[in-house]
């Protein structure tokens, strides 16, 4: 005689637990689903042509692609420069002498991008000190006495937020100018003091250009983010630079 007792099915099919665990199964099935196609959508996301970079606090940067041209300066005193701007940058009207273009508030934590084009007021550099400035610019110093308006220039456009650092001196070239033109990188950090709501890294770069009447200064400076996604535009302007040598 067989004493083994009957197999029992606790979860027959179509009982209510049968049930439940089938759309729990369902409802992992579906999440499991959702987190691989999250994962796809976000890796095609950092990867697809054209996407501006992000900086470390995950603002995204602005790709300036838009140029026209523009003239500053007095053209009845013979002295003018010509160069391409961002469309996208707005006009700060200083005065005759000098335009200023930028993206963002002027002046404010939301100004992501600056260009300035001037003629100054000092007289037109001699031979003597080109020849000087050529012979001996890998050495000068910003702050030293023959470039000193050069640097009150920079300081009298950055906030007192920030500590500027200036680099080499190198000369500057292009299809319009051939020498006595000169031009270094800038770095800005943001000062301890500074509220953090300010960028905490800036980049640029400043031009001086001898004419035949003055010198020109161009400065272009922004939010390291959107320096480093506009080096086309950058290089662009740069290469549109005219003044009356």
């Amino acid at each position: 005689m067989d004493n083994t007792p009957p197999s029992l099915n606790i979860n027959p099919p179509g009982s209510v637990l049968e049930k439940i665990r089938h759309k729990r199964t369902l409802i992992e099935l579906a999440a499991g689903f959702l987190v691989v196609l999250g994962l796809a959508v976000f890796t095609v996301y950092q990867v697809w042509p054209g996407r501006a970079p992000t900086n470390s606090s995950g603002s995204t940067a602005q790709k300036w692609l838009g140029l026209s041209g523009y003239t500053a300066c007095d053209k009845s005193q013979h002295q003018g420069i010509y160069f391409l701007k961002p469309t996208a940058f707005n006009q700060e009207s200083i005065s005759p002498a000098q335009a200023v273009f930028y993206r963002g508030v002027s002046g404010s934590p939301t100004t992501t991008g600056v260009l300035l084009a001037t003629c100054t007021d000092q007289p037109a550099p001699t031979a003597a000190y080109l020849a000087e400035v050529s012979k001996n610019a890998a050495a000068i110093s910003p702050q030293g006495s023959s470039l000193w308006p050069l640097y009150q220039f920079v300081a009298g456009h950055t906030s007192s937020n920030y500590d500027i650092s200036f680099g080499k001196i190198s000369l500057f070239k292009n299809a319009y100018i051939k020498d006595n033109a000169w031009q270094m990188d800038l770095s800005f950090s943001r000062s301890s003091s500074a509220s953090s709501a300010l960028p905490s890294q800036k980049e640029g770069r400043i031009l001086w250009l001898a004419g035949k009447t003055t010198w020109y200064y161009v400065l272009l400076s922004a939010t390291t983010p959107n320096w480093q996604a506009n080096q086309t535009t950058w290089n662009k302007i740069l290469d549109s630079v005219q003044i009356d040598q």
